[in-house]
């Protein structure tokens, strides 16, 4: 794996990870009160694997989510 760094006030090149961010954010983690490290590392993995990945329709994905997505195309 290699970093892929774009040219100061590109801001299109990261466009699809920073809405992922966004998503992460509003959707789950400004709801807790997070005042250790292990809070927001256990927060996080539950949103990505209990809920983004098995629950939450994407629109791009023709609205699957993204695991039935990956079963659909493999």
């Amino acid at each position: 794996m290699t970093h892929s760094f774009s040219r100061r006030g590109y801001t299109y090149h990261n466009a699809s990870l920073e809405s992922w961010h966004g998503h992460l954010k509003r959707e789950w983690v400004y709801q807790f009160n997070i005042r250790t490290l292990k809070k927001p590392i256990r927060v996080i993995f539950w949103y990505i694997e209990a809920f983004y990945n098995s629950k939450r329709i994407h629109q791009s994905l023709g609205y699957l989510t993204p695991n039935q997505f990956e079963k659909v195309s493999a």
